[in-house]
């Protein structure tokens, strides 16, 4: 660590820049500006992103004038810092023109640049542990340190320098540079913070695109803690600063949200200095001599949510100007989608549409619907769909209360939904529906096809019920602060209301009480991939209530006999792998848990063949209730 460095007075700019995806050219001139400010105020070292053009894009690096355009925006910013005092650091992607990838294509490193001298120094430095797990695949596009050391033969400790700058008013630092995965490296054999720390950096800079999800930035923050307590106090550096993107990206079929939350911690890993979820642009730190630990910012989990929620939204919508038609039920979920479009667009943007069938829908229903619209102050329409369900049920010898008879249903609202927003539609101005189903009717396949699975965005897509329960609660008490989803919709149970029974939705959901044994059997399953034979062993040994975190007494309430419970196991089983192909043709949506649907939770036609392992638990299971009941 370098002896002549001091901390007192150091000036760092957190550049907390809303990325717009696969656009280098405005990406660079957003931060050229920052540059401007940052000289202006006499920061000593401006912090960038990792991925300036972008970072979850897709196949967009194989194209070779993608790549030139990435070059020319770099070489933009480096003019931009040409006679100016203040450091630069930030990342892209490096294109090695004459080296080819692992593709055959040219080969692409994604690494950053740090920029010093009034401009005249030019240092690249390369990422060393490159993510390849849920939405990430680095090696699909880029090598890294380690890929590169074999290449080279250069050990690993010899690539991670730190480069020596001398800042405006003389001193000299050493900065470190990473990149995102870099500081999660408890999963990998080497950690590219320490080695950095050892080979002598006063500062490590690590440049993120870390998507956001429910708690991650307090699990960095105890990460960070961990990581810098763990390197010996000689070589620990004098601060770690991170600092990460704002927006959204879409790839395959789920949207990415960035909050930020950039943060400045102490060489003992303790929160400094933190930037607020989604305010964007440079925020200064001023280092003092002895700089004073903050505690983090910790939203409400449904405050977060609705942040992300807002973020899709602002991106999804905000960018065009289109009418947007909500199918509303007076069911829980369509009321949240409607709520949530109103609180971040306003009421001229959305249109209520209530599609009754004959006597299918109950009063209370299109009663609800239609208050929650006029709490809402949005056009409310209503569309019977009695005569064109009735029309294509004769056509096609439908039998009315049959399967098919309902699905006709749900496909005629659709129709009704598209055509709307089709009609009147231009150029300038185009129109949309969205898709209200939530993640357990996309788990279980209770949805249709070219039905109530269709539409531009499914927002709800990665929410269990109870999710979405707390979400219309939050939309009441604090976005709006009056009741403007009725009370009538929290209190009634689901059903899809496609019959003249209206029975309830076969699924015990959570609310805002309690949590259900579906909504926690979907999470299971897709955030912590639990299969049978977990279900089994858990319930064999009594500690299956306690795990999903149900009411006591909840399981034997559903399931009065053992017998029943593997029933339903393997129904729902079966119906979860069974409904693939219904997920894989839903509309995109946003990304909020550990797994969610589409592009991050990778999945195939397939069905789990019963293990040994599973039927030797199902058979002591159910020998041993036979032998209680004989």
């Amino acid at each position: 660590m370098s002896e002549i460095f001091s901390l007192e007075g150091f000036k760092i700019g957190l550049c907390q820049q809303p990325c717009r995806p696969a656009d280098p050219a405005y990406n660079a001139e957003y931060f050229i500006e920052e540059i401007e400010r940052a000289e202006n105020d006499e920061v000593d070292l401006l912090v960038g992103v990792e991925g300036m053009q972008g970072y979850l894009i897709g196949d967009q690096y194989e194209y070779p004038a993608f790549l030139h355009e990435v070059d020319f925006a770099n070489q933009r910013i480096r003019q931009a810092t040409f006679g100016k005092k203040v450091v630069v650091a930030y990342g892209s992607v490096l294109t090695q023109w004459n080296t080819a990838g692992e593709d055959g294509r040219v080969a692409r490193v994604n690494g950053g640049v740090i920029l010093a001298d009034a401009g005249l120094l030019k240092v690249t430095n390369f990422k060393t542990l490159s993510p390849n797990y849920r939405m990430f695949a680095e090696s699909r596009y880029f090598l890294d340190n380690r890929k590169l050391s074999e290449k080279w033969q250069t050990p690993i400790p010899e690539m991670l320098q730190p480069l020596e700058v001398e800042i405006r008013d003389g001193r000299l630092i050493r900065v470190g540079q990473e990149f995102c995965e870099d500081m999660w490296h408890q999963d990998y054999a080497i950690s590219p913070t320490e080695l950095l720390a050892r080979n002598g950096a006063d500062i490590i800079i690590n440049h993120s695109a870390s998507p956001w999800t429910w708690r991650k930035n307090n699990k960095r923050h105890r990460v960070i803690k961990e990581l810098l307590g763990g390197i010996p106090k000689e070589f620990r550096p004098k601060l770690f600063v991170y600092v990460n993107r704002t927006g959204v990206e879409q790839s395959n079929k789920n949207f990415y949200i960035y909050d930020g939350s950039s943060a400045v911690y102490d060489g003992d890993g303790d929160l400094i200095y933190e930037v607020l979820p989604y305010q964007t642009g440079t925020k200064i730190f001023v280092c003092q001599k002895d700089n004073p630990k903050i505690e983090g910012y910790t939203p409400d989990d449904t405050e977060a949510l609705y942040n992300a929620m807002g973020a899709v939204i602002d991106n999804f919508f905000g960018r065009v100007q289109c009418d947007i038609h909500v199918g509303l039920s007076g069911g829980i979920d369509s009321s949240v989608v409607a709520a949530l479009l109103v609180s971040r667009l306003g009421p001229h943007r959305v249109i209520g549409v209530n599609m009754p069938y004959g006597d299918y829908n109950s009063p209370e229903g299109k009663s609800d619907a239609s208050a929650l619209a006029a709490n809402l102050g949005i056009e409310y329409r209503t569309m019977d769909i009695t005569h064109m369900v009735n029309g294509i049920a004769i056509g096609t010898g439908v039998a009315s209360g049959t399967l098919a008879h309902q699905n006709i249903q749900a496909r005629c609202r659709m129709e009704v939904l598209a055509a709307l927003s089709q009609n009147g539609a231009t150029a300038e101005k185009i129109g949309f529906f969205t898709a209200n189903g939530n993640k357990v009717e996309m788990t279980f396949g209770y949805g249709t096809m070219y039905g109530d699975v269709a539409g531009a965005i499914m927002l709800l897509s990665d929410l269990v019920k109870r999710e979405i329960y707390q979400m219309g609660d939050y939309l009441n008490r604090v976005v709006y602060k009056r009741e403007v989803i009725p009370a009538g919709i929290f209190t009634r149970k689901p059903t899809a209301e496609l019959d003249t029974t209206r029975s309830a939705d076969p699924y015990d959901y959570g609310d805002l009480a309690r949590r259900g044994y579906h909504d926690e059997w979907v999470r299971a399953v897709t955030e912590f991939r639990w299969d049978p034979v977990r279900f089994l062993t858990e319930y064999e040994q009594g500690t299956l209530e306690q795990t999903m975190l149900l009411p006591s007494g909840h399981i034997a309430k559903l399931f009065p006999s053992a017998e029943s419970f593997v029933k339903r196991l393997e129904k729902d089983w079966s119906s979860f792998t069974a409904s693939y192909w219904k997920r894989m043709q839903c509309p995109p949506g946003p990304i909020f848990t550990r797994r969610a649907y589409g592009g991050d939770l990778s999945e195939s036609i397939y069905a789990f063949p019963p293990t040994n392992h599973y039927r030797e638990i199902r058979r002591r299971i159910l020998s041993k209730a036979l032998a209680q009941t004989s």
